[in-house]
């Protein structure tokens, strides 16, 4: 999806005045549209905020310069999610009969054999 920025935006940026398209996933756009706000400004302009997330915008909340939150704009998942029911009852795999094996097997001794191979490989 494209956008097309405005010049105001833009004008920091890239030292010109002009509008600029940009990709929706590109990190350049979210660099000009992101803003930072103070939780105090936050608060006290609540709603002007949130017509800018509504927009399309993201807002950042610092607290001293620090991040600690970012507000974006809510999307629905594009499909949803399909269960295919199962084609055999689950309690089917409880009659399969899995076979011992061959020879006991020491699953330490394996273990321990697999890490001096390792180690050695160092």
């Amino acid at each position: 999806m494209k956008y097309l920025v405005p010049y105001e935006k833009c004008m920091g940026y890239f030292g010109a005045r002009h509008e600029v398209l940009f990709d929706k996933y590109d990190q350049m756009w979210s660099y000009m549209v992101m803003t930072k706000v103070k939780i105090a400004e936050f608060k006290a302009h609540l709603s002007s905020y949130l017509s800018r997330v509504r927009k399309g915008e993201e807002v950042v909340i610092t607290d001293r310069q620090n991040p600690i939150a970012r507000i974006s704009p809510y999307s629905q998942p594009q499909e949803k999610l399909v269960i295919i029911p199962a084609k055999v009852s689950p309690k089917v795999f409880k009659k399969i009969k899995i076979p011992p094996p061959p020879e006991p097997t020491d699953s330490l001794k394996i273990l321990l054999e697999e890490r001096e191979d390792d180690l050695e490989k160092l």
